[in-house]
């Protein structure tokens, strides 16, 4: 299996560099890495500041012998004409530095599910937004990614309105399957896996605790469409129903890399390392 670094492969990079963190993502079992950068609240230090140093990344983790899966940028695309021509940036940063995929975020919210926009209009702005970003991709040969997140682009019907439209205006488009990120609409992530395996090509896993519960129990939870609330988990130890997601996928005979969303690294290299696609 083609495991990615997807957690704390950023920070590793600000760390230690280019080449210390493919040395660390190696030495942990991965064969690849994922970017996540941060297009809302943008870090002091940006990871490149050029084109070319994007096209340095690649070579350095190219001699390392570590392949880049996908570049993610965690983004907002409700009225942010911003946030698009960051988008396109990142999307030339992407294609430089040897990435096939860059995934984004388009109405990321989790504050509350009875605090946004109107649903709608919101959709419809992200949906144009997202057209000029993959449109843009397409020069540089990368395609966008999307995965099923918030509580807008979420469940069956939420993503589907979102994706099916994407791809009728966009060829170069296709679905990063989540296994978690759909219990923020109450749905088991094998049903989205399901839905959309045809056009999965990259995946991401983590895992969540579930509480039932009238108010907020602490810090680190968030609340689904029901009102159920949700923590982060190691992999394996919560509810998320990885192994009927990972079954899916291989029944659909994926070949993708499966990236690692969670702090938790070392025991979740140990427990994914026992699929065998």
């Amino acid at each position: 299996m083609n495991l990615t670094m997807y957690s704390l492969f950023t920070e590793a990079v600000m760390e230690a560099g280019f080449s210390g963190a493919s040395k660390k993502a190696l030495s942990l079992g991965f064969s690849s890495a994922e970017f996540l950068i941060n297009a809302i609240e943008p870090p002091a230090k940006p990871l490149f500041s050029s084109v070319e140093d994007a096209k340095e990344a690649g070579r350095i983790f190219k001699q390392q012998g570590l392949s880049l899966a996908c570049y993610s940028v965690f983004a907002n695309l409700y009225k942010s004409p911003w946030t698009v021509e960051e988008l396109q940036r990142h999307v030339e940063y992407a294609a430089a530095i040897g990435s096939p995929y860059l995934h984004h975020t388009s109405l990321p919210w989790f504050e509350s599910p009875h605090n946004l926009p109107d649903y709608d209009e919101a959709i419809e702005i992200a949906i144009d937004a997202a057209e000029e970003v993959a449109k843009h991709a397409a020069k540089f040969g990368v395609t966008c990614i999307y995965e099923d997140q918030g509580f807008f682009i979420n469940g069956i019907e939420g993503y589907r309105t979102f994706y099916s439209e994407m791809k009728r205006r966009c060829s170069n488009v296709a679905v990063c399957g989540d296994a978690g990120n759909s219990l923020f609409a109450d749905l088991p992530g094998a049903e989205f896996f399901e839905e959309f395996s045809d056009d999965i090509v990259h995946v991401h896993i983590k895992d969540y605790f579930r509480k039932e519960s009238p108010t907020c129990p602490g810090d680190g939870w968030f609340e689904t469409r029901s009102g159920a609330w949700l923590h982060d988990a190691p992999i394996g130890e919560g509810i998320a129903d990885i192994d009927a997601c990972m079954a899916i996928l291989k029944k659909s005979g994926y070949r993708g890399a499966v990236a690692i969303e969670t702090e938790y690294i070392e025991g979740a290299v140990r427990y994914m390392k026992k699929y065998d696609f």
